[in-house]
């Protein structure tokens, strides 16, 4: 297996290609995966997130040369996310690089493996009566 070639665009060309793939994305979830809208724009507002993390501070141009370190990286960019946006941001980023795979901007999926917060578990709205409470009933 041969490796790709990393692109050299220059930074006008970069934003042009993450704006179009960014203005299509939520366009896409729509349709695609019938999700809402806000769930749409609040992916999209991720998608833009990771685009100014790789350009400004990882310098990366190119979605072929985006890895998992660079995902990990951005996913633990800000510890004031409330828990809904840092268990929403994996899920959004695992999305992009499907639809960047889908379009052939990507040619692997950096976000396999990741994993994902688990949402705290709810205190039931009642409680449930004990099936049993350990003694045997048989018998009498």
């Amino acid at each position: 297996m041969t490796s790709r070639p990393a692109l050299r665009l220059d930074s006008s060309e970069v934003r042009s290609a993450w704006a179009k793939a960014s203005a299509r994305f939520p366009t896409y979830r729509r349709e695609v995966r019938n999700s809402p809208a806000s769930t749409c724009m609040a992916y999209r507002s991720d998608f833009c997130q990771f685009e100014r993390l790789l350009a400004e501070h990882q310098q990366i141009t190119d979605t072929h040369c985006v890895t998992r370190v660079h995902v990990e990286g951005f996913l633990q960019s800000d510890p004031a996310w409330s828990p809904a946006t840092k268990r929403r941001k994996p899920d959004a980023t695992s999305a992009l690089f499907q639809y960047l795979i889908h379009r052939g901007r990507a040619d692997r999926h950096p976000t396999e493996g990741i994993g994902r917060p688990r949402k705290p578990d709810e205190e039931p709205s009642r409680s449930r009566p004990a099936f049993s409470n350990g003694s045997s009933s048989e018998g009498s």
